[in-house]
């Protein structure tokens, strides 16, 4: 809650330690992992594979304390007006990404990877759209996996604020070779050897009148007499699949040079261990011994089938509702 009395979710984080209130490590400010706990979306019991146990005490006492009493709600009301609150941050996010940007989000797969939005994955793709949502194995640790096999790569640019004529300007040359020299030297700090880099060059442009440039790939080499040429008409597609329309009898501002100079892709595929039992086939989940009822909170109390997501076999089809742990 804020001095205006206006529910808000973020930026701030409650961190690890002392975390949320749930935790108790001591944090004392409701956070969305509480009000997961306080709906049922998280099981108390089995957090971080049964490794830490959350008190539900704790956070029910702090949204009961700094939201619900405020608020004049039930605890289950405020926790479920959080969830709801941080849900629509995350669909207007997806719509700054897709809309905003000229893409339909409703021809997308929405992947849910990352520690919480396996909470919001269904609520996020039925608020945009979506209609299916993709959910990897180690989704929890997705973006540390890609970080560990990740290529390196280095960026770098230099700003030109020159009007873009039929020829480069008498510094492109100059800029080209101090650009790629310096990225070169950040990759063979990394151990990059020559043979593992590709170079990606491209400008940022806008017409004169234009608040914000845009980046537009360079469709040839830096060196080919006509690369200025070959940039307009690319820049001219931009605006036209973003905002509808483009301006080609305007003149164009070059702002930024860009090389993005990276590590070529690895050869090798990741061996990943398939789950002994994946190829069994289930219609439904009945024949499961752990099978147990949750209750949920979501606008209304109801039951929920909760099973453990390793007990997921290829073709297996869920009558939800349904909660995987």
């Amino acid at each position: 809650m804020d001095k205006g009395g206006m529910l808000r979710v973020g930026p701030h984080s409650a961190g690890a330690k002392p975390g949320p209130a749930c935790y108790g490590l001591g944090g004392q400010e409701p956070t969305i992992t509480d009000a997961a706990v306080i709906m049922g979306l998280l099981d108390s019991s089995i957090f971080l594979g049964g490794r830490m146990a959350l008190d539900e005490k704790l956070a029910y006492e702090a949204i009961e304390t700094k939201i619900a009493q405020p608020l004049g709600l039930s605890v289950p009301e405020a926790a479920y007006a959080i969830y709801q609150v941080a849900l629509s941050l995350m669909v207007d996010a997806v719509y700054l990404m897709t809309v905003k940007k000229g893409y339909d989000p409703r021809l997308f797969a929405l992947a849910a990877v990352g520690g919480a939005l396996l909470l919001f994955a269904t609520a996020l793709a039925a608020g945009v759209g979506i209609q299916e949502v993709v959910v990897p194995e180690l989704a929890p640790v997705f973006c540390a996996q890609g970080l560990h096999h990740a290529c390196f790569q280095i960026e770098v640019l230099r700003s030109l604020f020159e009007v873009l004529g039929e020829t480069p300007g008498p510094s492109w040359n100059q800029v080209v070779v101090e650009l790629q020299r310096q990225a070169d030297q950040e990759l063979s700090r990394l151990g990059v050897s020559i043979d593992q880099r590709e170079y990606v060059w491209s400008a940022d442009l806008k017409y004169p009148d234009q608040h914000h440039e845009i980046n537009t790939p360079l469709p040839c080499s830096t060196n080919d007499p006509t690369v200025w040429q070959q940039l307009a008409r690319g820049f001219h597609e931009n605006p036209h699949r973003l905002y509808g329309y483009s301006q080609p009898e305007k003149p164009l501002e070059l702002v930024n040079l860009r090389l993005l100079a990276k590590e070529k892709e690895n050869s090798f595929q990741d061996r990943i261990e398939i789950r002994a039992g994946l190829e069994k086939t289930r219609e439904t989940l009945d024949a499961l011994d752990n099978k147990k009822l949750q209750s949920v909170y979501l606008r209304g109390v109801f039951s929920a089938d909760r099973d453990l997501w390793q007990d997921l076999n290829l073709g297996m089809r869920l009558r939800g509702p349904a909660l995987k742990r």
